[in-house]
């Protein structure tokens, strides 16, 4: 089961220890009342040892099936405060093992605690099991729907997840309430699961109404994206952004690449570059990298040339100083184009095809800076490589011709 980006919020029943009859039925004796009041207090106190050796003591007399069933949820909800998970649902079993009828309350409060904690334990059948007997004497139907709901999809049973948590919703709304905050996660957990971004989006869109926080911009955001809904998905995250709820390394490189996409390549390069030098984006390769191709596409050569060359300096091999050395080239710049391939070819390349580009690089740097013999030694270099000789050939043979014609122009001077 993959991991949702949520949390669920498990509300385990814990009743407090208080033993007024629920009807003349079910009343408490004297001396169990007595007994239960003592616990009580020794709870309070947080002597959970001792109320846990009275209830067994009083386990022992002779109870009625109620006082039974309400010592054991008592002792259950004793061991659920000290975090004994395992010794609570055993507690809680033997509530519902008691022969006689329960009372109602009693009844739910165990089926639901037991449902919660089945899921708390990973017992997907026993909590499939429980929550199945709790709908059928709920007093709760919107949580306890929205309850089954969560065992359905912890046991990965995605449909009948979706039809219990929509009946939960359903009944949430034809009661004019506000859904619950947990209740719209699972939904949109589920939904996930189904891959249905387009539900997952309504759903977060009610997240953001009744309970407005920026994870959930946040996500609806990523789920814009899902959708190629690359406007709105800006839109939110710059929103996120200027509120100051979006500091997070990836979240900036991420709003950043948004503008460069949308077209407004200045704004993604001027957001990553105070990112890079305020230090909330890391000094990378690929950052320096993306912070290059925004200012080139800015039309901001100089800046996109010296964002290139930190970026080339941070890698392993001499690919992005080779690319440095071609935008050098492309402004006329020889001398500097000469330098970066230079430094590309001290790193070397993973692929000779690479290397063999930035040979030629040197040889054209250098016969523009009228060093044809350096050209000549370039040229020569990148003819020994399978990926470029007939390329070379022709640019010895420029090389060559250029060299006689400087010379000849010399000689006249």
């Amino acid at each position: 089961m993959r991991l949702v980006h949520y949390v669920l919020m498990l509300l385990v029943f814990v009743t407090s220890v208080s033993f007024a009859a629920e009807k003349k039925t079910y009343a408490l004796t004297k001396r169990t009342y007595k007994a239960l009041t003592e616990v009580n207090e020794l709870t309070e106190q947080k002597d959970y040892s001792q109320a846990i050796s009275k209830l067994n003591i009083l386990l022992e007399k002779n109870l009625s099936a109620y006082e039974h069933a309400q010592t054991w949820f008592i002792k259950g909800s004793i061991y659920y405060q000290q975090d004994k998970i395992d010794q609570a649902y055993n507690a809680f079993e033997q509530v519902i093992r008691v022969p006689e009828k329960l009372s109602e309350v009693l009844r739910v409060n165990a089926f639901r605690t037991l449902t919660q904690l089945s899921l708390s334990l990973d017992k997907h059948e026993k909590a499939l099991k429980y929550g199945k007997q709790l709908l059928l004497v709920s007093n709760s139907l919107e949580n306890d729907h929205a309850l089954l709901a969560q065992a359905f999809y912890r046991a990965e049973q995605y449909k009948q997840a979706a039809t219990h948590i929509t009946t939960s919703l359903k009944i949430s709304r034809q009661a004019n309430k506000v859904p619950k905050e947990n209740i719209l996660l699972l939904q949109n957990a589920i939904y996930f699961e189904f891959e249905d971004h387009a539900n997952m989006l309504e759903t977060l869109k009610e997240l953001t109404k009744h309970y407005p926080k920026p994870t959930y911009l946040l996500y609806m955001s990523s789920v814009y994206g899902q959708l190629g809904d690359m406007k709105n998905q800006t839109i939110l995250m710059e929103t996120l952004f200027e509120n100051g709820n979006l500091t997070k390394d990836n979240q900036l490189v991420n709003l950043a690449s948004l503008y460069v996409a949308q077209h407004v390549p200045h704004k993604g390069a001027k957001l990553l570059e105070n990112a890079i030098n305020s230090k909330q984006v890391a000094t990378t390769e690929n950052n320096l990298s993306m912070l290059s191709q925004a200012w080139l596409l800015a039309a901001e050569k100089d800046k996109a040339i010296n964002a290139m060359g930190e970026a080339a300096a941070l890698s392993k091999d001499g690919e992005l100083y080779l690319r440095q050395a071609y935008l050098y080239f492309d402004d006329f710049n020889w001398q500097y184009a000469n330098n970066a391939a230079n430094k590309a070819i001290n790193k070397g390349f993973e692929k000779g095809k690479q290397l063999a580009e930035a040979y030629l690089l040197v040889a054209m740097s250098q016969t523009n800076l009228k060093n044809f013999d350096k050209a000549l030694v370039a040229g020569e270099k990148a003819l020994n490589l399978a990926s470029s000789k007939k390329l070379a050939k022709q640019w010895l043979r420029y090389i060559h011709s250029e060299k006689d014609k400087y010379a000849q122009l010399k000689t006249y001077k």
